[in-house]
């Protein structure tokens, strides 16, 4: 018996050490992905719900999933595509009901990823308890200090009656992961949350100017590059808060947020030149 106890104790302590382990891997993680701009998007909510299946659909992935209790308990990480701009999505653990602190406690080097990110997608059961899961989602995240914005994605659409898609509160995505009906609405909810942290630009940069211009790649995304005989012509999508590094090389603005300009750190031939479509603000 006094094996047996030690036997336990020395695992129990040797997984809190792995936990303790993970939880300053993902915080180097999450402060690599801040630096480098990729903004996150986690995947949340109740046990069963469908946020592998989902995270397979959108990714064309194939991520583990199965109907069983705590069939992810490691955070899964992959890159997502919408309308030119990469986002990094994160499946994570399902909550329960009434769960333990303990177990709260213990998952939450898990759940790192989804406390952490830039949008959560609180996925439920849309034949089950809806109201229920999502209660006990956000009151498990908020005990650890979660502040994230967030979207209520029902799923298991394609079996829901239309009398029964009307019961939910208007502004929910209903979605079937299985089928994709309603990922296109989805996808369209996310973009929409992130568009005004990005300005769509073209450049020009020339030649001379390349290996400068490659240094500072990574904090836009290409949509598409053409050769001329001085230089690159770029369309591209920039974070706001790296606009201006790119100031010299602005030939044009498609959208912007106007506060991330000034005329200080823009160059007033580049000003004159903006094509601002306020609409698509």
């Amino acid at each position: 018996m006094e094996t047996d106890r030690r036997y336990i104790r020395g695992r129990i302590d040797y997984l809190e050490k792995r936990l303790s382990e993970l939880e300053k891997r993902r915080k180097l993680q999450t402060e690599r992905r801040k630096k480098t701009g990729v903004r996150t998007i986690a995947l949340v909510g109740y046990t069963n719900a469908g946020k592998s299946t989902l995270l397979n659909y959108l990714c064309n992935e194939n991520v583990y999933a199965e109907n069983r209790l705590f069939a992810t308990l490691d955070a899964t990480a992959r890159k997502l595509s919408i309308d030119g701009t990469d986002f990094l999505l994160v499946d994570t653990v399902g909550f329960l009901r009434d769960l333990p602190h303990h177990l709260i406690e213990a998952f939450k080097s898990t759940l790192e990823s989804a406390l952490n990110c830039d949008l959560a997608l609180i996925v439920c059961d849309g034949t089950s308890d809806y109201a229920m899961q999502i209660d006990t989602t956000l009151r498990a995240l908020r005990s650890m200090n979660f502040s994230s914005p967030y979207l209520v994605v029902v799923n298991k659409k394609d079996v829901l009656s239309e009398s029964e898609k009307s019961d939910f509160p208007a502004d929910y995505t209903l979605i079937s992961a299985k089928t994709g009906e309603g990922i296109g609405e989805l996808k369209e909810k996310i973009s929409a949350r992130f568009r005004s942290e990005y300005t769509d630009c073209v450049l020009f940069v020339p030649y001379s100017a390349t290996q400068l211009y490659m240094a500072k790649k990574k904090y836009l995304t290409q949509q598409s590059v053409s050769y001329e005989n001085d230089g690159t012509t770029i369309v591209c999508r920039i974070q706001n808060e790296r606009v201006n590094e790119f100031s010299r090389w602005i030939k044009s603005v498609l959208t912007a947020n106007t506060d991330t300009f000034t005329s200080d750190t823009l160059r007033s031939d580049t000003v004159s030149e903006m094509n601002v479509r306020k609409d698509l603000l």
